[in-house]
């Protein structure tokens, strides 16, 4: 496998990171609506066409190929992973143009950027990047060659070809995937209140055909429940372009209730229903879907 700087994309890797208003049960709460796409009701199933998924082995994958394989690892895996790497002996050669390291063989490939061409134009294999080397640089070139396992240290490499500790290089790591870690767990934690924020956001306006939920409101922010709303569509006979209408009118929008309530009276008349709870009797958005998703797989149900 052939890595240009692999110390350097290490480094790259670890310093490289991250309001619609409708909302629809086929999706998490929090999701938003695609901005376009298939028009509701026509399209085609393609997944038979596609090929079988092939089993993707993420470990398997990168475990040649450092800065990838720490990627999955967990803070102190990354430790003791870099402390034991930097005992290995992988290097078989080491290419010096005017005695400075040029490019560095062995189970991995590091050049220079000046030398990258040459390493990528062969692909790491050693015999051939020097010969290009020599026909290049002549006499400039000198190559050191060592038997498999008693070459230098990781270690040692590392700090000959890039001039730096190795151990402030694998502290630097370590600081790089605690800082990750306190990353991901502040961006959960508050994935995670939003996400209780929303489900627990009482619903003000209940809308329903047959006392099944196809719509709801809170704060002005439009939940469509969109297996009942097409199924009630379906049953009146009705148009999926009016499921459509529904989207571009409210996607992205604030929509108040009443406003709502108009835009589906205009699809259903009479047929629809409205309730709209008292303040201290509002369930939250989380009840009023659940109800919905289990008013689509159970049939038709009063809410309360």
């Amino acid at each position: 496998m052939l890595i240009q700087s692999l110390f350097s994309t290490s480094d790259l890797l670890q310093r490289s990171k991250a309001g619609n208003h409708t909302y629809s049960d086929e999706t998490t709460s929090m999701a938003q609506p695609p901005q376009s796409g298939f028009a509701i009701g026509e399209g085609s199933h393609i997944i038979d066409k596609l090929s079988a998924p092939s089993t993707l082995n993420m470990a398997e994958r990168y475990k040649d190929n450092p800065p990838l394989k720490t990627q999955l690892m967990s803070v102190e895996e990354i430790k003791t992973y870099w402390q034991s790497y930097g005992q290995s002996r992988d290097v078989t050669a080491i290419a010096y143009i005017d005695g400075e390291p040029a490019i560095m063989f062995g189970k991995h490939t590091t050049s220079r950027n000046q030398f990258s061409d040459i390493a990528n134009a062969f692909n790491g294999n050693p015999e051939q990047a020097i010969n290009a080397l020599k026909s290049e640089y002549g006499n400039r070139l000198s190559v050191e060659y060592f038997k498999p396992g008693q070459g230098p240290t990781n270690a040692e490499a590392f700090e000959q070809f890039n001039g730096r500790s190795f151990d402030e290089y694998v502290a630097s790591q370590v600081r790089n995937a605690m800082s990750a870690q306190v990353a991901r767990e502040q961006q959960l934690m508050e994935y995670q209140q939003r996400q209780i924020a929303w489900n627990n956001t009482p619903v003000n306006a209940i809308f329903k055909i047959n006392d099944t939920i196809i719509a709801s409101s809170a704060n002005d922010t439009t939940s469509l429940h969109t297996n009942n709303l097409l199924k009630a569509l379906e049953e009146l006979g009705m148009n999926s372009e009016d499921a459509q209408s529904l989207y571009r009118n409210t996607l992205g929008k604030a929509v108040s209730a009443q406003s709502l309530e108009q835009q589906l009276g205009s699809i259903f008349g009479s047929g629809l229903s409205s309730d709209y709870p008292g303040e201290n009797a509002r369930p939250t958005r989380k009840e009023v879907s659940t109800k919905a998703q289990a008013q689509y797989w159970q049939g038709t149900g009063q809410y309360g």
